[in-house]
C-alpha cells in the first residue's frame, strides 16, 4: 500500500462556499491499484436534510489529465461533523495529484 496523502490538494474556496472545513485527509493506493480517499468534515452549522454536501475527488496523472473521479454525499441530520470515504477502483495510470472539492446540492 502506498500513502498518497501528500499529493492531496484542497480547493479551499469550495469549502468556504459550502460552509465546511475538511481535515484529517488521507489517500492510500493499494496493490490492486484501488485508491481510497478519506477525511473529516466540520460544518459551520448543524445540518438539516436539505443541506447535503457533495465531496468530489478528482485524480490526475503526471500530464495534468483527469484520469478518475468519484464523489459521495455528507451531512448527517442534526450534526456538525461527518466523515467521508471515496473509493476509486483499478486506477490504470500513475497518480500525480488528487484534488478534493465540495458542492452544495
Amino acid at each position: 500500500m502506498t500513502d498518497l496523502t501528500k499529493i492531496i490538494e484542497r480547493f479551499i474556496e469550495s469549502e468556504v462556499a459550502a460552509g465546511v472545513k475538511l481535515q484529517a485527509l488521507s489517500a492510500f493506493l493499494g496493490d490492486d491499484n484501488d485508491l481510497r480517499v478519506c477525511g473529516e468534515a466540520i460544518f459551520a452549522k448543524v445540518q438539516s436534510e436539505s443541506l447535503a454536501v457533495n465531496v468530489v475527488v478528482v485524480v490526475y496523472d503526471n500530464k495534468g489529465r483527469v484520469i478518475e473521479t468519484d464523489d459521495c454525499y455528507i451531512g448527517s441530520k442534526n450534526l456538525s461533523y461527518d466523515t467521508f470515504d471515496v473509493n476509486l477502483y483499478g486506477i490504470k495510470h500513475p497518480v500525480d495529484r488528487i484534488k478534493i472539492f465540495l458542492k452544495r446540492s
